[in-house]
């Protein structure tokens, strides 16, 4: 069951100016999910859902538990009675639209976030081998945009977030990971020579797309091993689970830790 979110200011009756939000790629699960997302953040309105495909249905019967919630119909990035009154963009697409389309907004002033590896790096050559890794081309549609772009790990990079027009989310995996691990390194309690992060995601990682490994019961009771030797995260496993995540991150600490319960 969605639920609102409602701030301690909205109860007081301190409205705060609302930001105005579109998300592309919104008919996918990543869109879906920033939808149930920002409806619950006080300060973000849904203006527009950005698609190409399901053009003219409402988000809301596709995603049945969002009615009532939200009901914005699919609009097509190539509508011309589209409006740009928005001042955040979500994109919620696979590697190589963002690259391809965030110029346009950031020139229109709109903010961008970006959930694909697309702005996940300031460095072309870094870029580079991140594409091959996964199979996609190693030149970036558009490189200058790359050194303002900022890692989207809220938890280390608050204030930078802040500051910035066009921000690279990072992926699920790497959260648990880095946030797992950060610590530790920060501290000095482990190196980072060896490390091991044993990671498993849910079916709807894979995506939306009808796949036989994915229907019915196929995957219960299973790990599958993700099929592409190219994808970002170089190897992770699916488990027979929907919406989950789980990630186990192991290193030998430099130091005898003790616990002093006293």
């Amino acid at each position: 069951m969605l639920s609102v979110y409602h701030s301690p200011s909205m109860e007081r009756g301190l409205a705060m100016p609302k930001v105005k939000v579109a998300i592309i790629g919104a008919g996918g699960y990543g869109g879906c999910g920033a939808i149930e997302l920002l409806l619950r953040h006080p300060n973000a309105e849904i203006v527009a859902l950005i698609e190409k495909q399901d053009v003219g249905k409402a988000i809301s019967d596709l995603y049945p538990h969002l009615k009532g919630f939200c009901d914005l119909p699919l609009v097509d990035p190539e509508d011309p009675n589209l409006s740009h009154d928005f001042q955040v963009a979500f994109f919620a697409t696979p590697d190589g639209v963002g690259q391809k389309e965030a110029a346009s907004f950031l020139k229109k002033g709109i903010k961008v976030i970006d959930y694909s590896g697309d702005f996940r790096f300031n460095d072309a050559e870094v870029y580079r081998g991140y594409a091959d890794r996964i199979g996609k081309s190693g030149e970036h549609a558009s490189p200058k945009l790359l050194t303002q772009s900022v890692y989207g790990l809220s938890e280390l990079h608050r204030d930078e977030i802040a500051g910035s027009n066009l921000v690279g989310n990072p992926g699920c995996f790497a959260v648990s990971c880095i946030l797992g691990l950060a610590p530790a390194i920060k501290s000095g309690l482990i190196g980072t020579d060896t490390i091991i992060c044993d990671a498993k995601t849910g079916v709807s990682g894979a995506g939306k797309n009808p796949s036989p490994t994915f229907v019915g019961a196929r995957p219960g009771g299973r790990f599958t091993k993700y099929p592409d030797p190219h994808h970002a995260t170089v190897a992770w496993f699916q488990i027979p689970a929907i919406r989950r995540h789980r990630n186990s991150c192991r290193k030998s600490p430099r130091r005898t830790l003790r616990h002093d319960p006293g």
